[in-house]
């Protein structure tokens, strides 16, 4: 039972690092899925004692980048943010940060206490991790360009375009949220007035393709179900390999 547990936490664990192992917050103990499974338990940091924290790539750190103390999961320690900073994301200990309105990104070495320029960035947003060695960017180019998506490995600088989906959707900003679904795509948001369209990132293919899913509050995934709610009262499962609905709510549609 004990190692059910154990396998429960470590899979519910907040904060990921590259092969699928995962860290977790114990009380005041940080405890560090190892490669050969073991788990490696460090005291909380101190810096970070009294701070709501978010993942960060391979790492965790407050909302707020300016000055902040982040922690690397690679080194296994804090790294401090200088009082410029606006984001920070680090992947398999390569730290990158972004600075000032034009949005302009540095590679951060924190043994050297060193930043170096990253111009193949300039302008971009980042959305999040895509894979164990990559990070998913978008870059907008006016209201009448379409949204330039793009993956970037930081390890050396390969940029890798997006193939974007048709229509209005390749001109959106989406929310990148950091569960997948069961087969490994990542699911993509974006809002249009009261509801939400979906379209899924294969991080293999580079492409983003709409789901079958019709717009709505996404609240639950649960295998090849998705639980929506739309127009604000009706509850929808919808098979999203198939597209497939069922209305649960209200009674009289179903």
């Amino acid at each position: 039972m004990r190692a059910g547990i154990e396998a429960d936490v470590r899979a519910a664990a907040s904060f990921a690092l590259a092969g699928g192992r995962r860290a977790w917050r114990s009380d005041d103990r940080l405890s560090i899925e190892q490669l050969d499974g073991s788990v490696k338990s460090l005291p909380w940091p101190a810096e970070l004692a009294h701070q709501y924290v978010v993942p960060r790539g391979h790492g965790f750190g407050p909302i707020m980048c300016q000055g902040a103390a982040m922690f690397d999961l690679t080194r296994e320690r804090v790294v401090r943010m200088a009082d410029d900073v606006d984001m920070a994301m680090v992947v398999q200990g390569e730290w990158l940060v972004s600075v000032g309105r034009r949005n302009s990104w540095l590679r951060l070495d924190p043994d050297a206490a060193t930043r170096e320029p990253r111009p193949e960035l300039e302008g971009a947003f980042c959305r999040g991790p895509l894979d164990d060695e990559r990070l998913l960017f978008a870059r907008g180019h006016g209201v009448d360009v379409p949204v330039e998506y793009f993956a970037y490995r930081p390890s050396d600088r390969r940029v890798a375009p997006v193939a974007l989906p048709p229509g209005e959707l390749g001109y959106s900003f989406f929310f990148v949220p950091a569960d997948r679904d069961a087969r490994g795509r990542l699911w993509l948001s974006v809002r249009r007035q009261v509801d939400t369209t979906f379209v899924a990132l294969d991080p293999t293919a580079l492409r983003l393709q709409p789901l079958p899913i019709e717009p709505g509050k996404l609240f639950r995934r649960d295998g090849t179900a998705a639980f929506t709610v739309e127009g604000g009262r009706r509850i929808v499962r919808t098979d999203w390999t198939t597209g497939a609905r069922t209305v649960i709510y209200p009674p009289a549609e179903r």
